[in-house]
Parts: C-alpha cells; sequence; structure tokens
C-alpha cells in the first residue's frame, strides 16, 4: 500500500493567513526547510520554500502562528499528504507543490 505522507520541519516564513469557505475553515502559511552539503570543500546551504494549507480544528490553532510569535531558532512541524500543481500564468515554469495536513 502507497501513502502519500510528508513531514516538514522548518521555520514560519510570514504569519497565517485565515479564510472561510462554505462554513469550512482553512489557514495558508508558509514554511522554509533548509538543507546543506559540501561540494569542493564549501559548505552549499539551500532554502525551499512549502505552502502549508490545513484544514478543520488544527486551521483554528495554525492561524495563530506568526513569524514573530516562534523564536528564531524554534523549528516547526508539519504532516500531512503533498499536492502538486502547474502553474497558472502561461509565462511561469515548472509545478508548484502543496502540503495538505
Amino acid at each position: 500500500m502507497y501513502q502519500n505522507r510528508v513531514t516538514l520541519i522548518g521555520f514560519v516564513g510570514s504569519d497565517a493567513k485565515a479564510h472561510t469557505n462554505d462554513n469550512r475553515s482553512l489557514t495558508t502559511l508558509s514554511l522554509a526547510t533548509k538543507s546543506s552539503y559540501k561540494k569542493d570543500g564549501k559548505y552549499i546551504s539551500h532554502t525551499e520554500w512549502h505552502r502549508c494549507v490545513v484544514f478543520g480544528k488544527l486551521a483554528e490553532f495554525a492561524k495563530t502562528l506568526t513569524k514573530g510569535a516562534i523564536s528564531r531558532w524554534k523549528a516547526s512541524c508539519a504532516a500531512g499528504s503533498t499536492t502538486a500543481r502547474k502553474p497558472m500564468r502561461k509565462s511561469a515554469s515548472g509545478k508548484f507543490g502543496s502540503l495538505r495536513s
């Protein structure tokens, strides 16, 4: 059996935004994950940004997350499934992903 399961550990990039759609609450926020590797004796670091969408009761908690509320040195954890979608503009290339918890 295959599962679409993702766990991200990173830092909140911007304040969470709460939305309501057909009596269903959802919250969106961005999470930054960082990785590094060694190439030719030098460390190269890379930051990846993830757009997280939280539904239901967790959305009520997620909307309290702000960039300043969590210390710069403390990470957040998000777990859920991932979805990929194509860009809406014709000039953009590649795919966008979002995490659904």
